[in-house]
């Protein structure tokens, strides 16, 4: 790769080159290799992140513990409102778990975003609507959540690494909508 520092080779061992600063030749060779990451990373990537959050959709839907797990990394998290972080796959569980014996959902996932990070990083920004039913209660409520999945390749598989969501219903309290 070459632009008007120099090659990479040039900007390691001559410092500055051609006349510009070592310190701009990094930055533009830094904004340069990023471009390049993101284009060479962002078809099957994508799709294989894509793969990974419609296949955790469908595992909330069956109420699939071990279908969860399985597309968790093993230091995955998941970080739920109200309640504490859970790591790791035991905690994942445990908390797994607790969610389908309390409640059942039936959601669609809109991905709005998936971005790469590097080549074993990225992240993904999607939307949840649907239904939420209480088991206890047997009764159903409209369900809508904003979520980030921070993804991980490992063994050239892409895993849920962090999980984090909150809901996009108002928050109304003594029948008075808050913002």
């Amino acid at each position: 790769m070459t632009n008007e520092c120099g090659s990479v080779n040039e900007l390691a061992t001559n410092g500055g080159v051609r006349g510009k600063s070592s310190l701009l030749c990094i930055q533009q060779w830094g904004v340069a290799a990023v471009i390049e990451t993101a284009l060479q990373l962002s078809s099957p990537d994508t799709e294989a992140i894509s793969t990974v959050l419609h296949a955790y959709g469908a595992a909330l839907k069956a109420r699939n513990v071990e279908e969860v797990l399985a597309l968790y990394t093993t230091d995955g998290v998941i970080m739920p409102p109200h309640f504490p972080a859970s790591a790791g796959l035991n905690s994942l569980r445990a908390s797994y778990t607790r969610i389908f014996s309390t409640i059942e959902l039936v959601i669609t996932f809109q991905i709005e975003e998936i971005v790469m990070m590097s080549p074993e990083w990225g992240f993904a920004r999607t939307t949840a609507e649907g239904t939420k039913t209480i088991l206890a209660l047997n009764e159903s409520e409209p369900h809508a959540n904003q979520e980030l999945f921070i993804m991980k390749k490992e063994n050239g598989k892409w895993l849920i690494a962090r999980y984090a969501f909150s809901t996009m219903k108002p928050l109304v309290q003594n029948g008075i909508q808050r913002s």
